[in-house]
């Protein structure tokens, strides 16, 4: 089953590539990414709270 994450601040091709590998390097998998929606799915666990505070170096906001 795939999560759902809305970031906030991803605009671009480069900011979706960012995200993606803040995400896997996390541990996500199958990772799609809709820059439309501001929406991230993946499949995997990660610590949300590691997640938020690597968006946040990057200037990206987290919702949930």
């Amino acid at each position: 089953m795939k999560k759902v994450l809305k970031i906030h601040g991803m605009n671009c091709l480069h900011c979706a590539k960012a995200v993606e590998n803040i995400l896997c390097e996390l541990g996500a998998s199958n990772v799609e990414i809709s820059l439309k929606n501001k929406e991230v799915r993946y499949e995997g666990q990660i610590c949300i709270i590691t997640c938020r505070e690597m968006l946040e170096s990057l200037g990206y906001e987290l919702r949930r």
